[in-house]
């Protein structure tokens, strides 16, 4: 051992030892504050929470999900049954939103497109808001998070040619 390891080492731990400090988590050390009373009411509340759902939905709106099986016509026909109107259509994932017309409640409406053969699911609208607004006053400026499509390009590379 060298002479920097000899004297350093027993000052360290004797710094440690007197800062209070614990070598094993959750070990009191005699004498040093506990900071557990302080620490554990800011935390209890926090829990696993939905990102950004608010609870409420958009009111007299509903989000339909049909199966491939059920044709658009065979979905217009149940829209009408319902009373609602189509106000944005979502073809990737064959998702419609659509709006109630008036008098007809939003859960009766989930209920009754839920019982129909071919939606996947229906729900209420929920407004969705950010947790959280980005601090940074350069985060527009950020390229990275300007994915044009193309991120396949780098996690996919092409293979290599055969001549090498």
């Amino acid at each position: 051992m060298t002479l920097s390891g000899r004297v350093l080492g027993p000052l360290a731990a004797l710094a440690l030892a007197s800062s209070g400090a614990s070598a094993a988590p959750g070990v009191p050390v005699p004498g040093a504050p506990s900071v557990a009373p302080e620490v554990a009411p800011a935390v209890a509340g926090a829990g696993p929470r939905a990102p950004g759902r608010s609870g409420q939905w958009v009111p007299g709106e509903v989000v339909v999900q049909r199966r491939p099986a059920l044709s658009a016509t065979g979905l217009s026909r149940l829209h009408a049954r319902v009373g609602a109107a189509v106000v944005e259509r979502v073809p990737a994932f064959d998702v419609e939103v659509v709006r109630l017309d008036p008098g007809v409640r939003v859960l009766e409406a989930v209920a009754a497109y839920e019982s129909a053969p071919g939606v996947v699911s229906a729900e209420p609208n929920l407004r969705r808001l950010p947790l959280e607004i980005p601090d940074d006053p350069r985060f527009s400026q950020q390229w990275g998070l300007r994915n044009k499509g193309r991120a396949h390009e780098i996690a996919d590379p092409p293979p290599p040619s055969a001549s090498g």
